[in-house]
Formats: C-alpha cells, structure tokens, sequence
C-alpha cells in the first residue's frame, strides 16, 4: 500500500475494505438455535470451493443437495438454488468476530458462525433462522436473541406471485405464528386458512385431502401429511436430517388463496424456521410441494434499501479533534463528533457504530469516557474494530446528535501506513480515528478486519484537527493548515473522506 504523504493532499478516494467478489456481488443475524436434532450430515474438510462460494463447507452443503439438479440428473426443485446470489458479512453479538459470514440463496440462506471452529462439526455451516424474523419484522442480531433490528413489514406473499390476489404477506402470519399450539392432533384433517388480511379462519372441508400427518413435541405442532411425505421421502435430503434445512415448525399448516401463474389457487403453506413448504394441489408430481423462496423474500426485505445515506454540506458529520502528542508519541485524543441521521428509509438510529482500526492491535486503543446528547452513555464492541455506541433515545431522521469521546492511541512500533518508528521519530497515523460508518442496504455498514486493502470505508465529513505537542514538532497531512508553529498544528479539511497525518520533529515545515 502506498504511505501517507507528508505534506497536505487531496482526499483519499472512497476505497472500501477489501472483500471477496463472489456472482459479481460483494462480499462482505439468526434466532437463538433450537434444541440441535439429530446429526445431520458434518461439514466437509476444507478444500477448494466452487465457483460463487466463500467457503468450501458452503459450497459442500450445497453440492450435496443441489448437484444432482444443477447437471439435470435429478428431476425435482432446487433445495437451495442455482448458486449464492449475495454473499456478506452481517452483525451478530455472540460469534467470535461480533459478526458472520453468510451466503444467500433462493431458498434460504446459509452461514459460518465460527470460521475458527471444527470444520468438520455437523454444525459448522448452519441454516439462517428467517422466516420469524420476515414475519415479525425483526432482525436478529445475537445468538442468544434480544430486540435485534426493526424493519418495515415485508410484502412479499407466503406463496406465490405478487400481484392481485395474492396470498397473504409474511406479517399476516403473526396470529398464526404467536397462537398457542394446538399439541398432538395427528390424523385431523387440515382445515385451518388465513385470509388475505390476515385473520385466521377453520374452512369446513380442505380444498384437496390433506391432514395433519405427523407431530413435533419441541414446538408442540403438527406437519401436514403431505409434507411429512415429502420429507421422509428425502425431498429435503435425508429424512434424519430435516431440521437441519428446514428447522422446526412454527405454525399449524394452514391453506391460502394464491396468485399462481397468473391465476388464482387453493395452497397449502405451513412456516418452519428456515424455510416454508408449499403444496399446490393443482400441480403435477413431482412439483405439488415445493420449498418457498425465503432467501429471495428476506433478501429484498432487509435490503429494499439499497441507498446509502445523502448527506449535504449542512448535514454531513462534522469531526473535531484535540490531539495530545506525548513523548513517548503515544496521543491522547478527544473527538467531537456531529452526527446527523439521513438514513435513506428514514430508520431511528438506537446507536451509532464507529470503524476504530487501532483496537485491531492489542494494547494500541484504550478508549475512556463516552458521551452522547451530554449524557454518559455505554459502548461496546461489535466486531474487533467497529464499536457501538448507545444513544440515549433513538435518533429520529433528520435528529442530529453530539458524541463525545476521550481515548489514548499507543501507536504499534512499525512504520509506514499505521504506527511510530523510533528510529527515526517518525509517527504515521493512517485509519486512526473511530468514524461513523455508512448506514446503507438496511444497516450499518460494518465488516471485520482485513490485513489488506483500505481500511475505511467512510462517507465525506468535515473534519478540524488540532495537534499540541509539549516540544517542536512537524505535522503533514489532510487539509490546510491554519496554524502550524512549533508544537501546535491545527488542520482544517472539510468535504473529505478521512484524515491522516504524519509527525516527526526531524521533518521540514514546507
């Protein structure tokens, strides 16, 4: 990478962190787990991946179930689909890194919680956990649950096309989803159906013979016969292993009114954690069951909004900074930071979320007090480097709100882009101070450490930076400098996208 140039330049171009390209898209969280069922088949070793996947456990998951249709040798649906069509990385509190890897599919989504853990554990590679979420507009973002995430309702139907008359949408559900369950009723007929908006109604007869063919005693519902067929008949890969796709039921099956190829049609749907299933009694074998497209459905739903934030002069974040240069050129620092909410959906913000490099190295950041709209608040980390900060109410759109930070930077002893190099008194600080990342495609825009590429990925901000040291000293960097005698140095660089600078008292003041 090139170094920081010693006298003031041009912003750096906005270069995000350098990420996988996976099917032209970039690379960059679930519910609680239920009670594990049996084994279902273990991760493979790591071995070279297909083409499109992140990683070779992914990728085995997939050829397991899906090779067979993807060479037409198997005549049935996809279980996940043709191949991963988004691949990032998305928060979530109680994995290593604060965040996951995960790869989306048409029919669902798959995951690596723990890249460090035993590849070749049954639960390396995992199943996302997104039908509750699409149908009760919440997004999980900790492994052992909690508010996560709101989202505006999703609006794409159970079954399906879109459309006139189409079948009730994800959060019409929530009645079925949130009712008590019935327990064993195994042999009933299945007669329960959800109208267009959402109430649910007991039909006298089922439009096609269909029942309650098999109970599940951990969630207390029953599987529609017609499914329970299916699965043990392997439609979702070995019949011991279908939790491991599908996850456990979380309604009753229950029939609809749906907008099929262009006509309308009695369905029978019924919602499990992973994955819907569909029967279409119209259809013919072997496509009258079906797996629902929820990887595509939740895809456009947490990402509907794929602008980033618009900022003008007048509301983009203002940075002003008081640098203490020490002897031993470790820097304590406050940073004031004006942060106004112009998410493109208009999203209250519960917190703010900074890219603090420096805490990638042990013993490098040690952050003091924080403060936000005058009053003491609590951070946290969410990954290595991206800390959350909590605001005492959530910032409404078009709010702004004052952030307040103290913290000490102990630079690492290597030269070039990040650190101090003692042998020639010559600090460098690249990617230094904690920004606020971009809220963009439904969230903040976070992703862990990388040894390679830029380090920020940051929005343009006007930025005041002060340096005082105790003796003389040089300072070169982004922006004009408006003071700069002896020890004290102050730098003006509005409209930029990040600062850095490089200090030493054995440089020439230009």
């Amino acid at each position: 990478m090139p170094g920081i140039r010693i006298v003031a330049g041009s912003p750096r171009p906005r270069v995000r962190a350098l990420r996988l390209v996976v099917a032209g898209l970039v690379l960059g969280g679930a519910l609680l787990r239920p009670a594990l069922p049996a084994a279902p088949v273990a991760a493979a070793p790591a071995a070279a991946p297909l083409d499109g996947f992140a990683d070779p456990a992914i990728a085995a998951v997939w050829a397991r179930a899906d090779s067979a249709v993807a060479t037409g040798a198997a005549a049935r649906s996809w279980l996940w689909g043709p191949g991963p069509f988004y691949t990032t990385y998305e928060p979530m509190d109680g994995t290593p890194t604060g965040t996951h890897l995960v790869q989306y599919f048409d029919k669902g989504r798959l995951e690596v919680n723990d890249p460090g853990a035993d590849r070749r554990a049954p639960w390396f590679v995992t199943g996302g956990l997104l039908v509750k979420e699409l149908v009760l507009g919440q997004i999980s973002t900790s492994m052992t649950g909690g508010a996560g995430e709101s989202r505006p309702p999703a609006t794409a139907p159970v079954a399906g096309d879109a459309g006139p008359d189409a079948a009730p949408a994800y959060p019409a559900c929530r009645a079925l989803l949130l009712a008590p369950p019935p327990g064993d009723r195994t042999g009933a007929a299945a007669t329960l159906a959800l109208v267009a908006d959402g109430t649910p109604t007991v039909l006298p007869a089922p439009p096609a013979p269909a029942a309650l063919g098999s109970y599940e005693p951990r969630t207390r519902h029953n599987i529609a016969d017609v499914f329970w067929r299916y699965l043990q008949a392997g439609g979702a890969g070995p019949a011991a292993n279908w939790v491991y796709v599908l996850g456990l039921p979380l309604t009753e099956p229950f029939w609809v009114r749906a907008r099929v190829g262009g006509g309308a049609r009695d369905v029978l749907v019924q919602l499990f954690e992973r994955r819907t299933l569909t029967y279409t009694p119209g259809n013919s074998a072997p496509w009258q069951v079906e797996m629902g497209n929820v990887g595509r459905h939740y895809y456009a739903w947490r990402y509907a909004d794929l602008a980033s934030d618009s900022k003008t002069p007048a509301t983009r974040t203002r940075y002003d900074i008081a640098v203490q240069v020490n002897g031993d050129r470790s820097v304590a620092v406050r940073e004031q930071i004006h942060y106004t909410n112009t998410t493109a959906a208009h999203t209250p913000l519960p917190e703010l979320v900074l890219r603090t490099i420096y805490h990638h190295w042990p013993g490098a950041f040690v952050g003091g007090p924080a403060h936000a709209g005058g009053q003491g608040t609590s951070t946290r980390w969410r990954d290595n480097v991206n800390l959350a900060l909590a605001l005492p109410t959530p910032l409404a759109y078009g709010a702004a709100v004052d952030v307040d930070l103290t913290f000490t930077i102990h630079p690492p002893a290597f030269g070039g882009r990040h650190g101090y190099d003692a042998a020639h008194d010559l600090l460098t600080l690249g990617d230094w101070l904690p920004s606020v990342v971009p809220y963009e495609n439904g969230g903040w825009s976070q992703f862990p450490y990388g040894e390679h590429g830029d380090q920020g990925n940051n929005e343009v901000a006007d930025y005041r930076v002060s340096f005082q040291a105790a003796g003389p000293l040089v300072v070169g960097g982004t922006g004009v400098a408006s003071v700069h005698a002896g020890g004290h140095w102050v730098f003006d660089a509005p409209g930029v996208r990040d600062v850095a600078y490089t200090l030493s008292p054995n440089l020439l003041n230009p």
